[in-house]
């Protein structure tokens, strides 16, 4: 049976974690995020400056494309999850395409008044590694609000966080089962 690679993608505060933390459960197979991959870097080299969590960031991304590599080659499924920049695009591409398998993108949004005020409470209340420098990233949050969307070229998926309550994970594994071929 082919592995397959589920891409969950979309802008800070769009609920990207919490979708594929309850897709990797549901679905049983790996989650490799970004984000979690930076925290241990963080612990590790500790940080700084924006410019240290933006080199941190690079590496933790050259850390997530090793490990599904990894796992694709060995005939294993993962999920990536991460806001993707857009010249990741062509990588996630080459990543679908490094041998038999079944790609799906997971794109997470939600309305631009939500997640201004999800990233505005992220910062206020510290919900996150400090590393992540989120009452800094604030001033950015215009820019935050478009970036993070990538396609793999494949089947996608849109889902909008806006209202969580309404998010059914369990409907979403089922569409995904359903375009990798899995049951």
């Amino acid at each position: 049976m082919k592995p397959w690679l589920v891409v969950v993608c979309g802008p800070s505060g769009g609920g990207k974690s919490s979708i594929a933390g309850r897709l990797s459960e549901r679905l049983n197979i790996p989650l490799i995020g970004k984000d979690e991959l930076k925290e241990v870097l963080f612990d590790s080299l500790g940080w700084g400056d924006r410019e240290q969590s933006r080199k941190l960031s690079d590496a933790a991304y050259e850390l997530m494309f090793h490990l599904a590599e990894r796992h694709l080659a060995t005939g294993s499924s993962c999920i990536l999850e991460a806001n993707f920049r857009p010249e990741m695009a062509e990588r996630l591409a080459a990543l679908a395409e490094t041998g038999p398998l079944n790609a799906v993108t997971v794109r997470c949004s939600a309305d631009p008044q939500v997640l201004r005020e999800r990233l505005r409470l992220r910062a206020e209340q510290g919900l996150r590694h400090p590393g992540h420098l989120d009452a800094e990233l604030l001033a950015e949050v215009e820019g935050l609000i478009g970036e993070g969307s990538v396609e793999l070229g494949g089947p996608l998926l849109e889902v909008d966080t806006t209202e969580p309550s309404r998010v059914n994970i369990e409907e979403i594994a089922r569409r995904v089962r359903d375009l990798t071929g899995r049951t």
